[in-house]
């Protein structure tokens, strides 16, 4: 089906969307959805002929395979009566998106519905039933969340129902959370890097909430064995030689200080999508993980600064910036100055709106952002520096199928994006070096700012072409006012490539790799652990850095058990709270050493309100009656506490004594209780061991047991 044929569809499912609403008749099942249906495996035929999924008359014998191959490893409540479907193709491989729906809305005025993702052949894409989730109804409490270990069960069961044949070879990954479970295949005792199962439990009632695993039709490709591979020693020295690894400088923006910060780092990213062939030592580009750096968005409204006569009402802050605005451009000098410099203005049609809004980054500088009715622009509204534009067209340089890799650019469009930046910012023309265009789209060009001989990827200036060569967009990413660390005393490149080998271990994986349009798994040696590796390694210390240029604090790993409780009474304690995803951030436990008000909140952060305001700075350590008045607030026994309903079971307590009602109750509970003398000892400061043992009570309390 063409392009122009999926644009007729696209009207006519419009077209029939209107003739519902205004006949009354929701789209979504009944006769109206059956004719339309109709109408649109028709309109299919005759726009697109014979070819496509809609016009196949195997649809109803595959459909209904599909929804039993679906109900053979996964239960369909009664109470989900409507169904629907739709039919989509990735990767020449068509996937039924089915859905069933409840009839009726559930209390909180919703209709929940499953979907199922599935092929033809029976491998299940993605499954989620968000209706089952214990937090949507707002009844959720910790008294009834389930251990680590249920969850994982629940997990692994549903592993079993969906991929039956082939579980056993999914192994749970170390960033797995209690609820969210990551699983990854391993054949021939080799991680396959793209075969990831994603499985959510709720974690009350062990419902599986969703399941994606997008590689499903890959579990049984063919795998490559380990025969005639060369040695990890040579792939290693084939990847460094071939991986143009060098540092580059590197953005971080604080938004509440305003500070800008830039670095000069290698980054290990760089590395994580690049391969070795582990038989023949070809390097090759596998498929990319991108880390993202999600940053908050800035953005300023402008208002009208008022009439002259106001000017005594404003402070000397906004008196500035009305000052400010005498020299920007109005909308109307925007719109004349833009089109003054794109080519084929005369293209640009009217604006359908328009903002004056500051730069998150350069604040001093205020743009016009415009909007046309066929495409967009912004200039600098000081000094007239084209900032974007794009005009749209449907003769971009990109298979409609989708983003195919690219050619190499042509030295003709290089020459001709240049000549325009040169026209546009011609003192940033000599500050730039053209991308590889590898894995990019053909028609857009992408060069990025340098200073002292490295890249500053976070500042570009980027045009695009249409297939007959015309400048259709481009945008100019610049900031003025930073300033740039030296670039002295630089490590060796091979120095921080042996050291990132160190945490992100170099070794053998199964990787995605297309060739003539085909997807294959090959046996390669690449990087595997990305996520224990820190994002960057400072050029000149070779420090470890996070995102913001610090010093990078690598994720603790909960550990299955601490060493040196082994033996300790209060080993079963310990060890049920680490089932139940509480632990303390160290390697040993040290569970005779005393424990701060704060190391006790660092441990567990389900106390009352009270407690945790008045511990969270607090390096005091806890004496025994104090945690007692913890214990009962955070159950709720606190006005119970001050009544005198108890006897006095301790000999160094008086039960007029003002803490005398929580320690009976703490005692009571079980949770902390008086010494075979008869003594409580209330002003004896607690150890890490002690806390172990409360936090369980506590915990057991809250859930019932």
């Amino acid at each position: 089906m063409n392009k122009q044929t999926l644009i007729k569809l696209i009207c006519l499912v419009n077209s029939f969307m209107v003739l519902g609403e205004k006949f009354g008749e929701p789209i979504k099942g009944g006769i109206f959805m059956k004719k339309f249906i109709a109408v649109i495996l028709s309109s299919a035929m005759i726009f697109g002929g014979t070819s496509g999924v809609f016009a196949d008359e195997a649809i109803p014998a595959a459909l209904e395979q599909t929804i039993s191959n679906v109900k053979d490893k996964i239960e369909i409540p009664k109470e989900y009566s409507e169904f629907e479907y739709s039919i989509n193709t990735y990767d020449d491989k068509e996937r039924y998106n089915l859905n069933w729906e409840k009839k009726e809305y559930d209390s909180d005025e919703r209709k929940y519905s499953i979907s199922v993702s599935i092929d033809a052949e029976g491998n299940i894409y993605s499954y989620e039933n968000y209706g089952v989730m214990s937090w949507k109804r707002g009844d959720f409490s910790i008294k009834n969340q389930k251990s680590k270990s249920e969850c994982l069960k629940a997990a692994e069961d549903f592993l079993k129902k969906v991929l039956p044949e082939n579980y056993s070879e999914f192994e749970l990954c170390d960033n797995s959370v209690n609820g969210n479970f990551v699983f990854r295949q391993v054949k021939n005792g080799i991680p396959v890097r793209s075969n990831i199962v994603n499985i959510m439990i709720d974690l009350e009632t062990l419902n599986i909430i969703s399941y994606n695993f997008d590689k499903a039709d890959y579990v049984n490709k063919d795998f490559e064995s380990k025969e005639n591979i060369i040695s990890k020693e040579e792939a290693s020295k084939i990847f460094f030689d071939n991986a143009k690894f060098e540092p580059a400088y590197y953005f971080y923006y604080d938004y509440r200080t305003k500070e800008k910060k830039i670095f000069l780092a290698y980054s290990p990213n760089n590395l994580y999508d690049s391969s070795i062939d582990a038989k023949t030592g070809e390097p090759f580009k596998s498929e990319p993980y991108y880390l993202w750096d999600m940053k908050a968005e800035n953005s300023m409204a402008t208002e009208d600064a008022g009439s002259a006569g106001k000017r005594a009402d404003l402070s000397e802050e906004e008196l500035s910036e009305v000052d400010k605005s005498k020299d920007l451009l109005s909308k109307e000098e925007a719109d004349s100055e833009i089109r003054k410099l794109i080519p084929n203005s005369a293209d640009l049609k009217e604006i359908s709106s328009a903002g004056l809004s500051r730069d998150r980054i350069d604040t001093d500088k205020y743009i016009w952002n415009i909007d046309y009715k066929n495409g967009y622009a912004s200039i600098d509204a000081k000094t007239k520096k084209l900032r974007s534009f794009y005009i749209y067209n449907d003769q971009l340089d990109v298979d409609i199928e989708g983003v195919e890799t690219a050619k190499e650019v042509s030295e003709e469009r290089k020459a001709k994006a240049l000549e325009f930046i040169n026209k546009v910012e011609p003192e940033k023309a000599n500050l730039i070096e053209l991308e590889p265009s590898e894995g990019l789209r053909d028609g857009y060009l992408s060069f990025v700012r340098k200073v002292n001989g490295f890249k500053f990827y976070e500042n570009s200036i980027n045009v695009t072409f249409d297939k007959d060569d015309n400048i259709i967009g481009y945008n100019c990413y610049w900031y003025d006012s930073v300033k740039f660390p030296e670039a002295k005393n630089i490590i060796d490149s091979k120095e921080i490539f042996d050291k990132i080998k160190e945490t992100a271990d170099f070794d053998l994986i199964y990787e995605n790799f297309e060739k003539n349009k085909k997807r294959n798994i090959v046996l390669a040696y690449s990087f595997i652990k990305t996520t224990e590796t820190a994002p960057y390694i400072d050029a000149k210390t070779g420090e470890e850095l996070d995102y913001e240029g610090k010093k990078y604090n690598r994720e603790f790993k909960i550990p299955e058990s601490y060493p040196d409780i082994k033996g300790h009474w209060c080993e079963k304690y310990v060890n049920t709270l680490l089932d139940r995803n509480i632990y303390v951030k160290r390697e040993m436990f040290l569970p005779d050493e005393k424990i701060t008000k704060k190391e006790l909140l660092d441990y567990y952060k389900s106390f009352d309100e009270k407690t945790m305001k008045d511990f969270k700075d607090s390096d005091e350590f806890i004496t025994r009656e104090e945690i007692c008045k913890v214990i009962s607030k955070t159950l709720g026994y606190d006005k119970l506490a001050e009544t005198d309903a108890f006897k006095n079971p301790f000999n160094d307590v008086s039960d007029t004594d003002n803490g005398f009602g929580y320690m009976a109750i703490a005692n009571a509970l079980d949770i902390v209780t008086a010494g075979e003398d008869g003594g409580f000892y209330p002003d004896r400061e607690i150890t890490n061991a002690e806390a172990a043992k409360i936090i369980f009570g506590i915990e057991n309390n809250l859930r019932g047991y």
